[in-house]
């Protein structure tokens, strides 16, 4: 079987989710082809211009283990994508996103990673936006098979757009196992960003994340209940940062408010283990990585009751309703408070957390491949 995937995330910065799954995914995938008769085709859009030149090395390092193709010029990559992936013959194509080539050369598998901005369509602003939306509508409709990421995005996609079940296969996302907590990075990483004690998000700043209700929580934590943390923001702009920001400071704990913007993959594990909580209070999420990540560096999490997040955090996490924001302040107190329960959801979830490895994405996905070979012929 000859399988195309559209590799050009992995040499893009930042590295962000999309991202982060296809460089995981793929590392996965090509570790463990001697073990199946998979060829892999890699085409990489070197001409976008989000083309991060010291990531180029990657190419040469898969080389090795599959057959890497390069389109370097700014413009032209959905129809050269098209004729080599015809020239290769290959058994289908993955689009690692919800994108779709404008003449598919055979079958072509794309991954929904999530349908936030179907369920929450205050998301969609701007015409950019709402024809990248369109795009992606078009491109579940018209695929042969679509890999989710959890099953709630999957029944997100089969109530939204009325897909075939059959059709929409779930691999959910991986995360790399930690040994042991690093005292010594945790040290350093703390100390760079001026940290002692704090409460930690970590992840776009955008509407959707619902951290203006995490910062009015956080202010009552501090103004009734005496906590001493500092509340940590970490995470690039996404759409509605303005008014996170102007939320923090209107707070009367703007001073205990700290924004690190976007934290470079060296300082996440050190920044995850010197937190005294991880806070995840989004709206909605298609799986909810950074939770597991938390969980892998021994950090209780506490979570919304939504979308996917209780799927992924299992038994592991404490989880609120995103909208009442004393729920919120109430359940990271309970954390903060009670050292014994604390020490159980820790425990709880480095377990959980090495549930979701990138090898049994792979082996999930090869086995997605072969479901839809098998449907399509």
């Amino acid at each position: 079987m000859r399988v195309g995937i559209d590799a050009s995330a992995m040499i893009v910065a930042p590295q962000t989710g999309i991202e982060n799954y296809t460089s995981s995914l793929i590392k996965a995938l090509t570790e463990i082809r001697v073990q199946t008769d998979i060829e892999y085709y890699l085409y990489f859009f070197a001409g976008n211009v989000f083309t991060d030149k010291k990531r180029l090395d990657v190419i040469k390092q898969l080389n090795q283990v599959a057959h890497t193709r390069v389109w370097p010029l700014p413009r032209g990559y959905d129809l050269v994508l098209s004729l080599i992936a015809r020239a290769d013959h290959l058994s289908l194509l993955h689009m690692p996103n919800t994108k779709m080539p404008r003449f598919a050369p055979c079958p072509v598998v794309i991954t929904v990673h999530d349908l936030c901005w179907l369920n929450l369509p205050d998301e969609v602003i701007g015409d950019e936006k709402r024809l990248a939306m369109a795009a992606a509508s078009c491109a579940i409709r018209k695929a042969q098979g679509i890999i989710a990421v959890s099953e709630s995005t999957r029944r997100d996609v089969i109530s939204h757009f009325r897909v075939e079940p059959d059709n929409v296969q779930v691999t959910r996302e991986g995360s790399t196992p930690n040994s042991a907590v690093d005292y010594d990075k945790v040290k350093r990483t703390t100390a760079k960003y001026g940290l002692d004690s704090y409460i930690l998000y970590l992840g776009t700043l955008q509407t959707r994340k619902n951290l203006v209700r995490l910062i009015n929580a956080f202010q009552s934590l501090v103004v009734n209940h005496g906590v001493e943390q500092k509340l940590v923001l970490a995470g690039g702009k996404g759409h509605g940062w303005q008014e996170i920001v102007e939320a923090a400071e209107r707070s009367d704990c703007s001073d205990r408010i700290d924004f690190l913007g976007y934290v470079p993959a060296d300082d996440i594990g050190g920044l995850y283990s010197g937190a005294d909580v991880f806070v995840y209070p989004s709206l909605c999420e298609g799986f909810g990585l950074p939770i597991i990540e938390a969980m892998s560096f021994g950090v209780p999490v506490v979570a919304s009751l939504t979308s996917s997040l209780p799927e992924v955090g299992g038994d592991a996490a404490i989880y609120c309703d995103p909208y009442n924001e004393d729920d919120i302040a109430m359940k990271i107190l309970g954390v903060i408070r009670n050292r014994a329960s604390t020490n159980v959801m820790i425990a709880r979830g480095l377990s959980r957390s090495r549930e979701f490895t990138w090898s049994k994405t792979a082996l999930d996905t090869i086995s997605a491949y072969s479901h839809f070979i098998q449907r399509i012929t």
